[in-house]
């Protein structure tokens, strides 16, 4: 494994900014992030919800303060600091947060984020490793860091990340929207923002809260293999026959090259695609990889209402054009918005009203290089 570390030394002038801005401060700042409207037609109304507005600029605030406070309030032991895998929000969050409680802070980036990401962690006092995307490298370097006395926060099996997004931002939504929001539309990337909002709304629905079921949308680029997990659960309590069937039939709607392995029992075993030269990652933020069982019992994929996935050049040429229209958002948000003008699209002609809500969860400020 090929590993990149990054150190620095602040200057008194700089970690004297940073000291000064407390938790508490970025804690009050959070959450109530400006809904803007993009788009209306016959009394149907498109918005974009602006998550580049939290402290730190992104979402991933509100997940890094819930699992940060439950660190802070649960230690039960000294630790030389905390380790987080990250693809940059993350990780961005909460080093500002660990700079504001002198708590240290090492960083396994993921080694396609952009630079201006190690640029910030590094200004924020990061120790960077920059590393493979490959699952278990990542998670290698965080187990040789926790051998080493440090606590490993997992955004992405904690659920503190969920709590931390599905207790504060669908709620906002409903009460901007006045209780009209039909659709949610958001990136998958670990997942939290989706499950979040579906459990949310879901679960308001069943207890008679809300009248209608609200549709939440999962967004990802691609070569991402959401959409193969979200279809593969009608088949997952079917026989191997019908899991192959399903697979062929896959196979022939998608054009995707994949190829399934038969375990020594007859049945399904891995399914690879694959995805060429590009990166599953092309689109920052969204996307996910690996290898999957065809039928596996994936965790709350039922809560996702549809799929749709978009190229990576159109998710850059979108945040362009949302630049020009004024916001500041990264490529995530190109993303959902290319996937919520679809729907708005479709439902606009179909004469069915509806209130959009594409999460943009983060600014732009950390794509400039790739922009």
């Amino acid at each position: 494994m090929n590993e990149l570390r990054t150190e620095i030394q602040l200057d008194s002038e700089t970690d004297a900014r940073l000291r000064a801005i407390t938790l508490v401060d970025m804690e009050q700042a959070m959450g109530n992030t400006p809904l803007v409207l993009l788009d209306e037609k016959d009394g149907s109304t498109l918005y974009g919800k602006i998550e580049g507005a939290n402290p730190t600029g992104s979402i991933k605030a509100r997940t890094a303060l819930y699992m940060l406070r439950d660190y802070l309030e649960n230690k039960t032991r000294p630790d030389k600091g905390i380790v987080v895998n990250s693809g940059g929000n993350f990780a961005l969050a909460l080093s500002a947060m660990c700079a504001a409680e002198n708590i240290p802070l090492v960083v396994s980036l993921l080694a396609s984020a952009p630079e201006e990401y190690v640029t910030a962690l590094v200004e924020l006092g990061a120790d960077v490793v920059r590393e493979s995307a490959t699952r278990d490298e990542r998670r290698g370097v965080t187990q040789r860091y926790e051998g080493e006395g440090y606590t490993f926060l997992d955004q992405h099996n904690s659920p503190l990340a969920l709590l931390g997004i599905g207790q504060t931002l669908p709620a906002e939504i409903w009460e901007q929207t006045q209780g009209r929001v039909t659709d949610v539309v958001a990136g998958f990337g670990t997942g939290m923002t989706v499950f979040g909002n579906s459990i949310y709304f879901r679960n308001r629905y069943a207890e008679g809260l809300i009248p209608t079921p609200v549709a939440i949308t999962a967004v990802e680029d691609d070569l991402s293999l959401l959409d193969f997990h979200v279809k593969s659960l009608s088949v997952k309590d079917g026989t191997n026959v019908e899991r192959r069937a399903f697979l062929e039939r896959y196979r022939q709607e998608t054009g995707r090259t994949i190829r399934s392995y038969q375990r020594k029992d007859g049945g399904v075993g891995k399914v690879v695609f694959d995805v060429g030269e590009r990166a599953v990652d092309d689109v920052p933020g969204i996307g996910i990889s690996g290898l999957q069982p065809a039928a596996a019992e994936l965790l709350q994929m039922d809560l996702i209402d549809q799929v749709i996935q978009v190229l990576p050049q159109d998710a850059v040429e979108t945040t362009r054009d949302l630049h020009a229209r004024g916001q500041d958002v990264g490529i995530s948000s190109g993303a959902a918005y290319v996937a919520a003008r679809q729907i708005f699209d479709e439902k606009t002609e179909r004469g069915e009203p509806c209130t959009i809500v594409a999460i943009f969860p983060d600014t732009g400020a950390n794509y400039k290089s790739l922009l």
